[in-house]
């Protein structure tokens, strides 16, 4: 019987960007709160609807809770949504003139689209998705990279195994794990370079090997954590996992394994339960990750737009400096010495389909 601990981890991740328009605010204190146009650029029609939509309904969800805390800053913003589908992109040019902030760009395409069609404006640029920093036509003045804010589970997995002594590792994301250049790993292959039945069979006869004492970490991408379980369904391990929640639909409930895995929400959390219960009572559904990343975003908004008043901010860009938090789904998310963001993170475990809360910890990207 194969005992040994396995960590499996998959790429999945969000990354924001934000841009700010120099020209929105005055140098001078304000009385009040000024007025913020915010344009939502999103697939609003066509096969990434669905995506759009969740996004929408988001936005939509943090925007009303804000009208029962701060009215007058929820009177301040004024949310247009853009249909941004492949068929309309050409037409948001005249849309966005008179726009101080934009947010959009739900596919790398997109992304590109929008900021070539409306190279002469002024407005500030948020993507939702994926990070700006390839774009060389993109003004980077105007940018704020949020991507800190949403580390990828992957990272977390690297800061978990720095607690282990000498652990095995495989791995399919291309290069070594980012632990392993801290601390000293054994590694047991790279599934990259699978190419047969024959190479998963070489890897699980070295780690039945592995005594219970010892730690295996493996970083997989979603296809290949797919055809690892399948291959290991017809196996008698009992394994211990852990992976992101993403990707537990994947494995049968009747797999002998004990998955745990981190996410940035869940409703068995405490500090998630109020709000997906709020989410529920208003939509009948629990929220999804497009849901989340639409309210986070909107969180964040309407923290800079009160940093323009409050603390004498020159422009969006130097607004969004000053901002200390933005409200998430499982409380503040918070900015640290560093300039990251340090956000309450859940490990649960799956077994045979039933899922169950471990505990809650707060974590930044260089922690």
């Amino acid at each position: 019987m194969f005992q040994s601990k396995l960590y499996i981890m998959a790429l999945f991740g969000l990354t924001l960007g934000l841009g700010a328009d120099s020209l929105y605010a005055k140098k001078t204190q304000r009385s009040h709160i000024p007025k913020l146009k915010v344009g939502v650029c999103l697939p609003l029609s066509g096969g990434l609807r669905s995506y759009g939509e969740a996004f929408k309904r988001g936005v939509e969800f943090s925007h009303e809770r804000l009208k029962t805390q701060d009215k007058k800053l929820y009177q301040a913003i004024d949310y247009r949504f853009i249909d941004c589908s492949h068929s309309n992109i050409k037409n948001i040019k005249n849309k966005v003139a008179d726009l101080h902030l934009v947010v959009g760009g739900l596919t790398r395409a997109t992304q590109k689209s929008i900021v070539d069609l409306t190279a002469n404006h002024k407005f500030a640029y948020l993507s939702p998705l994926l990070s700006t920093k390839n774009i060389a036509s993109l003004d980077k003045s105007r940018t704020i990279d949020l991507s800190n804010s949403n580390p990828e589970p992957l990272n977390i997995l690297s800061a978990k195994a720095l607690t282990s002594q000498n652990p095995y590792v495989f791995y399919s994301t291309g290069h070594k794990p980012q632990a392993c250049k801290q601390i000293s790993c054994s590694v047991l292959g790279n599934f990259s370079d699978l190419s047969s039945q024959k190479r998963i069979e070489d890897i699980l006869d070295q780690l039945e090997t592995v005594g219970p004492s010892r730690e295996v970490y493996a970083f997989l991408s979603k296809p290949d954590f797919r055809l690892f379980f399948k291959f290991l369904n017809n196996k008698s391990f009992s394994l211990p996992v852990s992976v992101p929640t993403f990707y537990a639909s994947l494995l049968s409930t009747n797999i002998n394994l004990q998955i745990d895995y981190y996410a940035s929400f869940s409703n068995l959390d405490p500090k998630g339960s109020i709000f997906a219960h709020d989410f529920f009572k208003k939509y009948r559904k629990q929220p999804n990750t497009i849901n989340l990343l639409g309210f986070e975003i909107a969180s964040f908004i309407a923290e800079v737009t009160r940093a323009t008043s409050t603390q004498q901010a020159k422009s969006i860009v130097h607004a969004a400096s000053l901002t200390p938090f933005f409200e998430g789904p499982q409380g503040k998310i918070t900015k640290t010495t560093d300039n990251d963001w340090q956000r309450s993170f859940s490990r649960l475990r799956w077994q045979k389909g039933h899922t169950q809360f471990l505990e809650n910890f707060l974590y930044s990207p260089h922690q």
